[in-house]
């Protein structure tokens, strides 16, 4: 009965051992995963800044060749509108120059 009892006794106390050394592991396991957290968040943060940066600069490139399309585009227009026009007011210069020079209207 002795025995019995010792084994019961013995197995208590390993089983508080057991469970010590579980809730230092876990312990153990917490921490180490508090600091890859901290690690993986300052990580994080930096690669958002650094992705942030990169679209602002690709926004600003996107923009600006838009823009300079835009207006190669409008300064063709204007170019061909401007020819056009040019071409057109020979005739007026003709008709102006014949009714000063006839008299007529």
């Amino acid at each position: 009965m002795e025995e019995i009892i010792n084994n019961i006794v013995e197995a208590e106390k390993r089983a508080s051992e057991i469970k010590q050394e579980a809730q230092k592991r876990a312990a153990l396991i917490l921490e180490n995963a508090q600091t890859e957290a901290e690690e993986l968040f300052v990580r994080t943060e930096a690669e958002c800044k650094v992705m942030r940066e990169n679209n602002v600069k690709k926004a600003e490139a996107d923009a600006d060749k838009a823009y300079r399309t835009a207006i190669e585009k409008s300064e063709a227009e204007a170019k061909k509108y401007s020819q056009k026009v040019i071409e057109n007011s020979g005739n007026f210069v003709k008709e102006t120059v014949r009714r000063v020079v006839t008299g007529g209207c």
